[in-house]
C-alpha cells in the first residue's frame, strides 16, 4: 500500500535533524525513492520500469484501468465542452481579475494571460463577471479561433486563441460494482498501521 512506502521511506529518511523543523538527517534523491518502491514491493524490475515510465519518463499512469478496478469511471467532465482554460476570476474593483496562475497547456495562458491580469472581452463579448466569461465560453465552437482582450501590466492587449474540447475529467462511482471491486476499493481505502 502507499502506506507502506511511505513508511519505508519515513524509515530511512524522516529522522529529523538540522537546523529547523522539517530538515531531516538524510534528504532523499530519486533513486533512493525508486529503491525504497523496489523494497517495499520486493520487485527491483517493477520499481525500475515505473520510474522510467512513469516518474522520468513522461507516460501517464493507466487511471482508467485503476480506477475501473476499484469500481469508478474515470470520464469526461463535460463531452466535446468548449474550453479556454481553468480560471480562477475574481471581482476587484469592478475589474474582473486573473486570480491564480494560469497552466501552461491551455489556450489561455498560451495567449499570454496571467495571475493579475484583467480580462475585457472574448470574441467581441464584453466580460464584467465571472459569468459572463462562462457564458461567453459556452457559446463558443470547439475549433474556433476568437479575439481575447486582455490588460496585462497596465497594457491592454488582444490575442487569438483557439477552443480546445475540455480536458478535465470526473470521477464517478460504477451503478453496478463487482465483490471483487468492492473488497479492492475497501483494501485500497483502509489502512495498516504496523
Amino acid at each position: 500500500t502507499l502506506d507502506d512506502f511511505m513508511r519505508t521511506l519515513w524509515k530511512t529518511h524522516g529522522v529529523p535533524a538540522g537546523r529547523a523543523p522539517g530538515y531531516v538527517a538524510r534528504p532523499y534523491t530519486l533513486q533512493d525513492v525508486e529503491a525504497a518502491l523496489a523494497r517495499t514491493t520486493g520487485d527491483a524490475a517493477f520499481a525500475r520500469e515505473f520510474f522510467a515510465r512513469h516518474v522520468i519518463g513522461t507516460e501517464p499512469l493507466p487511471y482508467r484501468r485503476l480506477f475501473a478496478a476499484v469500481g469508478y469511471d474515470l470520464r469526461e467532465r463535460a463531452a466535446n465542452a468548449p474550453f479556454l482554460g481553468a480560471l480562477d476570476l475574481r471581482l476587484q474593483q469592478k475589474r474582473l481579475v486573473v486570480a491564480s496562475n494560469t497552466i501552461a497547456t491551455h489556450p489561455v495562458y498560451e495567449a499570454g494571460v496571467g495571475r493579475g491580469d484583467v480580462i475585457v472581452s472574448l470574441g467581441g463579448t464584453p466580460i464584467a463577471q465571472p459569468e459572463d466569461w462562462e457564458q461567453a465560453v459556452a457559446a463558443l465552437a470547439v475549433g474556433a479561433t476568437v479575439d481575447l482582450v486582455f490588460e496585462s501590466r497596465g497594457e491592454t492587449k488582444t490575442a487569438k486563441v483557439t477552443v480546445q474540447k475540455d480536458p478535465r475529467l470526473t470521477l464517478a462511482p460504477m451503478a453496478q460494482r463487482t465483490p471483487e471491486q468492492e473488497a479492492l476499493r475497501a483494501g485500497w481505502l483502509s489502512s495498516r498501521v504496523k
